[in-house]
């Protein structure tokens, strides 16, 4: 595999101060700058020193535009090299990067760009043409096709020679990037992650996975803006090469492995579950030459996670983290992997990660609050210190929404969000703990379990199920299922038979999208 040849024309990247991630990602790309860090495929890579060009340029087309030092850069582009080396050159000049996912609706995008101040948003064509009349004229828009854009096209910014100009170096308080949460329990909030929470997350992830070595390459079949980007830390800090995949495609993912030589595959659980589906139908094959296949950002079933590692090998991390609190907030590492039964009552998040501390608050039969401390959690919440007040503590402890209990050697078990508690008579129902008597029927493909109104218990169960493909699940079976495991108030008083279970941009199970649909259809009914 050949790199694009190194031209010395590009401008200095900030002299960024000790122990920022921006810091960490100049020493890399000055160490391997003859390794390759982006790869297209056979014979198709920029090298760490091209990159880092490409990089000066990118930002000196975003300085042309107006972005000043202190600003923010929305990105919510697909998967592919351009979008990935206009995100390096964010994060090599110390700029606070706004990463959201390409899936999100057009004002989901303008909310995000309004909220953070934005002076710079990169987009698909889409997405521009979806922003407000007022937004696109108070912020530069650069879309994949300069005709949707307010300047120059993605490729142009990415080909262009731009001088970037003197850059303050970043601090290890600056803001590395706002990430959004994903909106399930009402606008989503920026969680501002400083310059050392990256780093600690990159040096942390790093610890959990195979040495990067010359030829590694992480393949970003998840979208970057994301979880997979999290992981991408920790091999951009170290001499790993980006690929990407714009699409996840189980039928076509073997392939795309192969082909970029990919040895990480970080994936969502809904992925890695789709991937174990294909393969046992005949649909997919088995992806060779994978070192280490990372995972995290919601539950999924034993059964999954164990046949997973029968057909992938001994490769799968789980990582547990938030917006507010970077991964790994806890691990589950391959050797855990190892002993982890298909009948499981659950899968374990693992055990705090280097330099978290956790606890449970107010804890009820076992289960409380999961709140974290560590270098890793957030500032706060971009512009709102009533909302940071409310989760983020005087003395650092963070409050993340998730619902957990500990299991012997503080082994973390997430059993769902506090929000999503259901509270039916006064007894408390978590949704995970339904899920999984659901989810281990051979017939079922995945379930969400939500809250619906009652007249008399105040709320009751319900549960959406996705079959597997040609099998036949039954509202009865399911309720049968949960009577034979679950006190009587867990079974659901509604069971609806979907083919696919509705998600946000992020992937994870749209819990509220069910409950209004279900709400909806009761009404019609009175």
């Amino acid at each position: 595999m050949t790199s694009a040849p190194h031209r010395d024309t590009a401008g200095p990247v900030p002299a960024h101060a000790r122990g920022t991630y921006a810091s960490c990602l100049a020493a890399a790309h000055r160490r391997f700058a003859r390794r390759d860090a982006f790869v297209a495929g056979p014979g198709a890579a920029v090298g760490f020193a091209e990159a880092e060009r490409r990089a000066a340029s990118v930002v000196g087309g975003l300085r042309a535009l107006g972005l000043r030092p202190g600003a923010r850069v929305v990105i919510a582009l697909e998967n592919d090299v351009r979008a990935m080396l206009a995100e390096r050159a964010v994060m090599l000049w110390g700029i606070t990067r706004v990463g959201v996912s390409a899936r999100m609706h057009p004002l989901e995008v303008a909310h995000v760009v309004a909220d953070s101040g934005a002076s710079v948003l990169l987009c698909e064509d889409r997405h521009a043409d979806g922003l407000p009349a007022d937004l696109r004229r108070r912020v530069a828009v650069v879309a994949r096709d300069s005709g949707h854009s307010t300047g120059p096209g993605l490729a142009e910014l990415c080909a262009g020679t731009a001088d970037p100009g003197c850059w303050p170096g970043a601090t290890p308080d600056s803001a590395a990037s706002l990430m959004y949460t994903s909106g399930t329990t009402g606008r989503p909030k920026g969680a501002v992650n400083s310059q050392a929470a990256w780093a600690s997350m990159a040096g942390a992830v790093a610890s959990f996975l195979p040495p990067v070595a010359e030829g590694d390459v992480l393949l970003h079949a998840a979208p970057f803006a994301h979880f997979s980007g999290s992981v991408g830390a920790a091999y951009a800090t170290r001499g790993g090469a980006y690929a990407a995949l714009p699409k996840f495609e189980p039928a076509a993912l073997a392939d795309a492995v192969e082909r970029v030589g990919a040895t990480c595959l970080p994936l969502v659980p809904t992925m890695l579950a789709d991937l174990v589906r294909a393969v046992e139908s005949g649909a997919a094959r088995v992806p060779r030459g994978l070192r280490a296949v990372p995972y995290g950002g919601s539950t999924v079933s034993p059964r999954t996670v164990v046949r997973a590692r029968e057909l992938l090998g001994d490769v799968l991390v789980q990582f547990y983290g938030a917006s507010e609190a970077l991964i790994p907030t806890t691990v589950l590492s391959r050797a855990a992997h190892r002993d982890l039964r298909a009948d499981a009552p659950a899968v374990p998040a693992g055990v705090p990660g280097p330099g978290t501390r956790l606890r449970l608050r107010e804890p009820r039969d076992g289960v409380g609050e999961i709140e974290v401390r560590g270098p890793r959690t957030m500032s706060g919440y971009w512009g709102d210190r009533a909302r940071t007040g409310q989760v983020l503590g005087a003395d650092g402890w963070l409050a993340t929404g998730d619902a957990g209990r500990l299991g012997p050697g503080r082994v973390l078990f997430i059993t769902g969000r506090t929000r999503e508690v259901i509270i039916s008579g006064g007894f408390n129902v978590y949704p995970a703990e339904v899920e999984r008597v659901i989810d281990g029927l051979p017939q079922v493909a995945e379930s969400a379990v939500f809250a619906v109104p009652h007249e008399r218990w105040g709320e009751c169960v319900a549960a959406a199920v996705a079959p597997r493909p040609g099998r036949t699940v039954t509202p009865e079976s399911v309720v049968a299922a949960c009577g034979r495991e679950l006190a009587s108030y867990k079974k659901p008083v509604l069971v609806e038979i979907v083919e696919r279970l509705p998600r946000t941009s992020t992937g994870k199970v749209d819990r509220r999208a069910l409950s209004r649909s279900a709400a909806k259809r009761s009404e019609q009914s009175a």
